[in-house]
Order: C-alpha cells, then structure tokens, then sequence
C-alpha cells in the first residue's frame, strides 16, 4: 500500500502499549489517519476470510479494493459538502445514502444491533453496541445464541439481546438501528405480527415499552458495521459484555466511526 499511500513507517505501526493506535494516529495527517483505519479494517477482514473461508483473496486485490474504497468516501464526502452548501443546519436523520455510523442528538442514545447466522448449522452470534452522541459506548455486547431456524430469528434475539444490556445501564430516549428490515418491520407495525418470530417480536416490543421514548430504524449494513464486527468476533473471544469500550479488536472499527456530535 506504500506505493499508493503514504503511509508511516512499519516501525510506527509496533504495539507500544495499549494506547500505541491512539498515539500513531495523533502524529499523522487526517486523510492518513483515516487511510490507516482502512487499512486495518482490511486486515482484519483478510485473517476473518482465512479462518472462516477459503483465505485466497489475493494482496493485489486488496490494494485494489482499498484504493476504490477510499476514493469512494472522498467523492461521498465532496457531494456531502455539496449538498449541505447553504443549508440550515439541522439533525441528521439515517437514510440509506449513509456511508456510515452516524451520532444521534443530545441526550439521546442510539444502540446498533446485528447478528451472524450460519444456515447449515443454525449457530449464531450477536453483537450490541450503544452509544451516545458523542460516539462514547455504554456497553458493547458479544453473545452465543441458542441455535436459530433463519437469520430473522437470530436477528430479533441480537435485538432483545441488546436492548435487555442496555437496560441495566440507560433508561432515558434510544434508537434502535438494525440492518434487518424484516425485523424492524414487524417491531413498529401497528398490527399483530404473525411472523415465525413472534414471541421475540413480542419480547422486544416489550422491552422497548420500558423506555420513554424510542425509534426503531432500519439501516444498511455499513452502518452497523461495529454491531456487525461484534457479532462476528463472538466465535473468536466467546461472550463478553464491556462497559464503556469494545473489544481490543474492534477499536479501530469504533475510532473509524467516531464523529462530532449533533446539536
């Protein structure tokens, strides 16, 4: 990548100590700063493909994808700025065109759910993470579920799952974001669902009642993709339910979407 990138050093990239990403991005340019969390990004991607698939994505191939990727965002942003040119300012909503994770307005909570569902064996795993509009996590989840019939089924058990984390920590106004507009579509339907799910879509209605206040909203998969990365790291670190951060593997993930906050 340093023949399309300038990057830092490979002596730069040494784990110092547990803040050594924080430290190497703080010494490094803005547009670098976001190269490097591509970067990384990608890597972890390539070792997840070796261990769970075939492993033969080839290193070209990723040069290749990150240019693209890179240049994609940078053409994302400069129609952003187009766009917002002159415009009163305002909250952003969640749309489709989104690229990525975005905060919600003050004093609200936004928690991203997302689940791994294996169709051959019907193993599954869920990823939960809430945070704040300053982008600061609550708590982050990794979970085994029970085996699961289809992918909605895991999808609402990852819902409930992180809304019953977010519970013990947060009982003010949320939004619940997932990428599984089945789900979402029987959660905020008026009527009474008659989906294979509906007693998970009964608990997580449930649980929502408990809050004062909550949206639930579909999103694309590269909004969720910390919720997706949790999920997805369950298989290799097992459950886990940390307060205020994520797992080690997934910080680059978290610094990657963090933002300013929305007035």
């Amino acid at each position: 990548m340093r023949k399309e990138w300038a990057l830092p050093s490979e002596k730069s990239f040494r784990n110092t100590g547990g803040d050594w990403l924080q430290v190497l991005l703080d010494t490094v340019p803005e547009d670098i700063r976001g190269k490097i969390l591509l970067l990384l990004w990608r890597c972890w991607h390539l070792r997840e493909d070796s261990i769970r698939n075939d492993g033969k994505e080839s290193i070209s191939g990723s040069v290749q994808f990150l240019k693209k990727y890179a240049e994609e965002l940078k053409m994302a942003a400069m129609a952003g700025d187009v766009l917002n040119a002159g415009a009163v300012d305002r909250p952003r909503c969640p749309t489709k065109q989104q690229i990525q994770w975005s905060s919600p307005v003050r004093g609200t909570v936004k928690l991203n759910t997302d689940a791994a569902f294996q169709t051959e064996t019907g193993e599954s795993t869920a990823g939960a993470v809430a945070r704040d509009s300053r982008g600061l996590v609550i708590v982050s989840i990794c979970r085994n579920l029970s085996l699961c019939q289809s992918v909605e089924e895991a999808e609402a058990k990852a819902a409930l799952a992180g809304l019953l984390a977010l519970m013990k920590y947060y009982s003010g106004p949320f939004i619940l974001e997932m990428d599984c507009q089945t789900i979402v579509k029987e959660v905020t339907a008026s009527y009474q669902s008659r989906n294979p799910c509906y007693a998970l879509i009964k608990d997580i209605r449930e649980a929502l009642s408990a809050f004062p206040a909550y949206d639930v909203i579909h999103v694309g998969r590269k909004c969720n993709a910390l919720a997706h990365g949790l999920a997805a790291a369950t298989k290799s670190i097992g459950d886990q339910e940390i307060i205020a951060n994520v797992p080690d593997l997934l910080r680059p993930v978290l610094l990657s979407e963090s933002v300013s906050p929305v007035e």
